[in-house]
């Protein structure tokens, strides 16, 4: 996985949508979380550029965020 802003946001809108992930696909989700962790990236500078004002809420803690929802796979 690239450990680009939105990669990490794509991944993020495929677990919202459940039935996208094979069973292969969600083993992988301990890797996301780990390179998430290790990440530096302003989310909320790199995405807002790319989003909708009606998905800024979401990435103003993207990191929080998403790893909730990954938590829910794991």
């Amino acid at each position: 996985m690239r450990r680009k802003p939105r990669d990490f946001y794509d991944v993020y809108f495929i677990l919202r949508k459940e039935h996208m992930l094979t069973p292969q696909e969600k083993t992988i989700l301990p890797q996301v979380l780990k390179a998430l962790g290790e990440s530096k990236i302003s989310f909320n500078k790199e995405l807002t550029q790319f989003l909708p004002k009606s998905h800024w809420p979401i990435i103003k803690d993207f990191p929080s965020v998403f790893e909730r929802e990954i938590q829910k796979f794991i």
